[in-house]
């Protein structure tokens, strides 16, 4: 019986770098981390907020990102950032509208 791995697997490891890689390149963070299965993220000022209204403005592809588990990786990394709540009021006041967010 092996051990169970203390890294991240390898395609969830390039998806959350293809994130991260995206928000530094929109100057959103500053830097980031991924050490086994933790994620670490150091958001610029204002990094946050500008990363909500591009998720905002383009829901189908903020920051460029094209495939559908990128979003998702987006949305968990808002998430983790987001203390008051904004992300998920956003999304539930829109699926209230009747937009599905594709």
């Amino acid at each position: 019986m092996s051990a169970r791995s203390s890294e991240m697997p390898k395609t969830f490891r390039a998806l959350y770098s293809t994130v991260l890689d995206a928000l530094k390149a929109r100057e959103c963070i500053e830097s980031f981390a991924i050490e086994g299965h933790d994620v670490r993220v150091e958001w610029k000022e204002g990094g946050f907020a500008r990363a909500f209204e591009e998720f905002k403005t383009n829901p189908l592809l903020p920051f460029g990102l094209k495939k559908k588990n990128e979003r998702a990786v987006l949305h968990l990394v808002l998430t983790e950032k987001d203390e008051h709540g904004v992300l998920d009021e956003y999304l539930n006041s829109k699926i209230k509208q009747g937009y599905g967010l594709k």
